[in-house]
């Protein structure tokens, strides 16, 4: 993953870069897309090839920017305040986000 800025809005992205494998679009594509607008759900901006160093194909994928994983919220709280738990709001909160993420996949 790479942090970039879109150029028409000045908004960070997210740009994930992987080798196109086969003929098809990728499945992580086709899920994406299908999911659009759907809450909880990381969005997908933009999608397109490029041609790397190697000449090989390349997907990009280009997400919305999130500046944190729910595993590096975690880690920060442990270094900001050592041996104190994440309050139970918040865990309800993030439990709440993920299974209405799941809901909507399914």
């Amino acid at each position: 993953m790479f942090k970039a800025v879109e150029s028409a809005t000045g908004t960070p992205v997210a740009i994930k870069r992987s080798q196109k494998v086969g003929n098809k679009v990728s499945r992580e594509f086709e899920v994406l897309t299908a999911l659009k607008g759907k809450p909880n759900i990381i969005q997908l901006v933009d999608f397109f090839y490029s041609v790397d160093t190697k000449e090989r194909l390349i997907q990009n994928s280009v997400f919305e920017f999130c500046d944190m994983s729910l595993e590096e919220v975690i880690k920060d709280l442990d270094r900001k305040i050592p041996s104190v738990y994440m309050p139970m709001a918040d865990i309800k909160r993030y439990t709440k986000e993920i299974f209405n993420g799941l809901h909507h996949m399914h």
